[in-house]
């Protein structure tokens, strides 16, 4: 898999098997989850690098907002892989 893709650097990031995305794999150029690290339930979300170098514009806004929404209504830490190499 790409390195640049955030789903697999979501999925690396986060425990195992704990990832449930929350939004789609679009055009946005940010991807959105739930996941655990390491046992702590978070939100986090990841710049798709893979589309215009991972430049954010207003459909990747909204998922960023929409993810933070989703963070302070269900009690979870905020998380994010910006860095497609980090």
């Amino acid at each position: 898999m790409d390195p640049r893709d955030p789903q697999f650097r979501i999925e690396r990031l986060s425990d195992g098997g704990s990832v449930e995305l929350i939004s789609p794999r679009d055009k946005s150029g940010v991807l959105a989850a739930t996941a655990t690290i390491a046992g702590n339930k978070v939100v986090i979300f990841a710049s798709d690098a893979t589309i215009q170098g991972g430049a954010l514009g207003v459909e990747g806004a909204h998922v960023i907002a929409n993810s933070n929404g989703c963070a302070i209504t269900y009690h979870r830490n905020m998380a994010l892989r910006w860095s497609a190499f980090a």
